[in-house]
């Protein structure tokens, strides 16, 4: 009962006004954070996420993205991202997001990049999946057909995002806004109801000890009333690295992957705690760095 009351209670939250995925990974799509990233790599990459969230129950989460992301030279860079979104069989959504971000030299060491994003999504809602306590029986338990509701589906919609990021040599901020559009969602007609904004900060450094290396950060989140923390360390020797964190009032995640040269892959567990139960998410990322069209960026973002 528990854990049907609490995936009721989660989707329940998400046919009124919506929350963005998460990814707990640092290596999971940075762009998908904040479009300053883009162009902050050594040349080209391309990269897949995966998150099931909640596999034991039968409502779980299922999001996926993939990106690829272009230095252009004297700064310039663009990406594009697809993201995938499957709510529990019942809501699902398809994004396509456009990024391009301009990194400037401040003075030597010292690196900002702006970017900006936009996107188009399609939502849609399968409303024979939806269940209405007036639908059950009370004596019997039958469930009766659902009633013809007024809703539009699929919707759809653009959007803009854009962030900031500083960075040297031994840190970086990152500050980001999604959502400035704040397009409306609504499945049902006559109604509105806004994407509300997020907002999402990181703040990271970086401790070299011969072939060892240690990035400890601290990100905060903030979208409709909603905010999070969390405080992480990713650990790395050469190419391997594992990762930790905590995010209070909620639970931890811990990760190991490899970093290479050209091939990246890692894998990310994600305990949650509610209602004196621990739910898990799962979270898995491949990527690869190439050299394309003969671009290499000096002062790529290494963290």
């Amino acid at each position: 009962m528990k854990k049907l009351l609490f995936i009721l209670m989660v989707l329940s939250s998400t046919l009124t006004l919506s929350q963005d995925p998460f990814f707990y990974n640092s290596n999971t799509l940075q762009l998908y954070n904040n479009p300053a990233f883009t162009g902050l790599i050594k040349s080209f990459s391309m990269d897949f996420g995966y998150r099931n969230q909640w596999p034991e129950l039968s409502g779980n989460y299922v999001t996926s993205i993939t990106s690829v992301n272009q230095f252009l030279g004297k700064g310039h860079g663009v990406s594009m991202q697809v993201m995938t979104d499957n709510a529990a069989n019942t809501i699902q959504k398809v994004e396509i997001d456009l990024s391009y971000a301009k990194s400037f030299k401040l003075v030597d060491g010292h690196y900002l990049s702006g970017g900006i994003q936009f996107a188009y999504f399609q939502k849609n809602l399968d409303v024979s999946k939806l269940t209405f306590g007036d639908m059950i029986d009370p004596r019997t338990g039958f469930i009766y057909p659902a009633q013809t509701l007024n809703v539009r589906t699929p919707i759809s919609n653009v959007d803009l995002s854009a962030g900031l990021v500083y960075y040297n040599e031994f840190g970086y901020v990152s500050f980001s806004t999604k959502h400035l559009m704040e397009p409306n969602e609504s499945f049902f007609v006559g109604e509105e109801s806004n994407l509300p904004r997020l907002y999402f900060a990181e703040l990271g450094g970086k401790i070299q000890l011969n072939d060892f290396r240690f990035v400890p950060y601290v990100r905060y989140r903030y979208q409709n009333s909603f905010s999070s923390s969390q405080v992480g360390m990713k650990a790395m020797f050469k190419s391997w690295f594992v990762e930790g964190g905590w995010q209070p009032n909620s639970g931890f995640y811990s990760g190991a992957g490899y970093l290479g040269e050209h091939i990246k892959v890692g894998y990310n567990l994600v305990g949650y705690s509610s209602f004196g139960d621990y739910y898990f998410a799962h979270e898995v990322f491949l990527g690869c760095n190439l050299k394309l069209f003969k671009k290499e960026n000096e002062h790529f973002f290494d963290f």
